[in-house]
Order: C-alpha cells, then structure tokens, then sequence
C-alpha cells in the first residue's frame, strides 16, 4: 500500500491498471517521497517487444490516463519510466523496494545490471529535470527498503 495525500493505494491496482495500456508488458508502482505532497506513485513499465525503452510521451500519457481512469486522479504518477528490464529476484518477482530506492536515490545495495542501468537512467532524468535527492528521514529509508517485500 502506499499512502498518498491520506489515501491508502494498492501498488497490485494501479500497476493492473498500467497493464490496460495494450504496449505495456510489466508494471510495477513505488511511493516516492515529494516534500509538498509526502509520497506520490512512480511507475515503472516495460514495453510488449515491439517496443524500444525511452521517453514515449504518447505512451506515458496513455499510462497515465489509465491509472487516473481505474483509480482516481489522486493517483496520477509524478513519473512513468520506460524501462528494457525489470530487477527481479530468482523467483521472478519484480523487487519493488529496488525501484523505489532508485526514485528515492537511496542505496539498493548490490542489485545486478538491470536495476543498475535503470538507477542511471532514472537520476540522470530527474537531476535534468531539477529534481534533487530529499532529505529522507530514517523511518522513511526504512519504508522505502520494506516496500514490496514479502511480509
């Protein structure tokens, strides 16, 4: 779950509803810290095959219209992130608490080449974006490394 602006959003419902999107293959939702809203939802896709990782706005708004369809515009995403390859651990799950240290730029400790381009990838964009890391209290690192784990 991820609390945005006091309302309590599955991570499960708004990654289905980024899989309505016929171009998306995988989704995964992570809270990101905003210090004028508290967390908000990063997205992170890949694309069916056909397409190519990058910045395809028609894509994006098209993700992003789905998710404030199926949920609420309270849950429209700060950022959507196309990516070639999700960080998975050996049963195939994808490892949300990697991606959300990665929008939070918070260590992921040792994650493998997947989560390592996409770290590059996503602070590169923000800090081009203006975008600077925030100071993350130790119970908010905490939150963030918990996310998505199994409990």
């Amino acid at each position: 779950m991820i609390n945005v602006a006091g309302h309590q959003l599955s991570a499960k419902h708004l990654e289905a509803a980024a899989l309505t999107v016929e171009d998306v293959a995988e989704a995964a939702a992570v809270p990101v810290h905003d210090a004028e809203h508290g967390w908000l939802i990063e997205m992170y896709v890949v694309l069916q095959p056909a397409g190519e990782p990058g910045e395809e706005t028609d894509t994006v708004a098209r993700i992003t219209t789905a998710i404030e369809r199926e949920t609420g515009r309270i849950a429209g995403p700060k950022n959507v992130w196309i990516v070639a390859g999700m960080p998975k651990n050996r049963a195939g799950e994808i490892m949300r608490h990697v991606l959300a240290a990665i929008s939070n730029f918070t260590d992921a400790g040792d994650t493998g080449t997947p989560a390592t381009d996409i770290e590059r990838h996503v602070h590169a964009a923000k800090l081009e974006r203006g975008e600077k890391p925030a100071k993350l209290t130790p119970k908010q690192i905490e939150e963030i490394r918990a996310f998505g784990r199994p409990d």
